[in-house]
C-alpha cells in the first residue's frame, strides 16, 4: 500500500514537473538561425574554400538535430569528400556536436549534438572548379528538431562568392600603362626643349 502511495505521489511531481516545464519552455522560443561564412569570399579556379555554418537561438529553443539541403552549382563548387567514405563530405564539426554529414549525391545536410549551443556547427570544404563572375551557396528546406521532437522554425541566409581574376596580372598591366604614359609624357617634354 505505500509502495502503492509513493508511486502515485511521485507519478504526480513528475506530471507537475513535465506541465510546468512545458510553460517555461513556451515563453522562450523563437525562431533557430543559421548563418554561412567563408575563409574567403573571392575565389578562382583551383581554390578551397572553408564554408562554416553557425546557429543562434539553438540553445534557448534545446535543438538537437538539424537538417536540410545544401545548394551550390556542382559546375563550379565541388565538395571534398572524406577520404573513408566516397558519398559522403568531409566535415568538421564543432566540439559541441557529435556529428555533421552531407550525403554528397543530394546534399542533404544533417547535425546532431547533445549539448546544445549557439556558435560555429560544421564545417565544410569545397573545391572551385572554374572561374566564374559569381556563384551562391545556401542552406534550403531546413529542420531543426528540440529534445520533444517538435520542428522548430529556422531562417537561413545565402552567401556570394565573387570570382577572382589573376591579380599579379592586372598589376602588370596597370604597371605597363603607367610605364608607357611616362615614357611619352618624357618624350614630348624631351621635343618641346628642342
Amino acid at each position: 500500500m505505500k509502495k502503492k502511495n509513493f508511486l502515485i505521489v511521485l507519478s504526480m511531481i513528475m506530471l507537475s514537473l513535465i506541465l510546468f516545464g512545458s510553460v517555461v519552455e513556451a515563453d522562450k522560443k523563437q525562431s533557430v538561425n543559421l548563418s554561412i561564412s567563408v575563409n574567403s569570399t573571392a575565389v578562382k579556379k583551383g581554390d578551397e574554400v572553408e564554408l562554416s555554418i553557425s546557429g543562434t537561438n539553438i540553445q534557448s529553443n534545446d535543438i538537437y538535430a538539424i537538417s536540410g539541403i545544401l545548394e551550390y552549382d556542382k559546375n563550379v563548387l565541388e565538395i571534398i569528400r572524406d577520404e573513408r567514405e566516397e558519398n559522403i563530405a568531409k566535415t568538421e564539426v564543432d566540439s559541441n556536436w557529435v556529428s555533421g554529414i552531407v550525403l554528397i549525391q543530394d546534399s542533404k545536410i544533417s547535425a546532431i549534438t547533445t549539448n546544445p549551443n549557439d556558435g560555429k556547427i560544421m564545417k565544410i570544404k569545397f573545391k572551385v572548379l572554374k572561374n566564374v563572375e559569381s556563384t551562391e551557396v545556401k542552406l534550403n528546406n531546413i529542420i531543426a528538431q528540440n529534445s520533444k521532437d517538435e520542428d522548430i522554425t529556422v531562417n537561413s541566409e545565402s552567401l556570394k562568392l565573387q570570382g577572382r581574376e589573376n591579380i599579379n596580372v592586372k598589376i602588370l598591366i596597370v604597371a605597363v600603362v603607367i610605364i608607357l604614359i611616362i615614357v611619352i609624357v618624357v618624350i614630348i617634354i624631351l621635343k618641346r626643349r628642342k
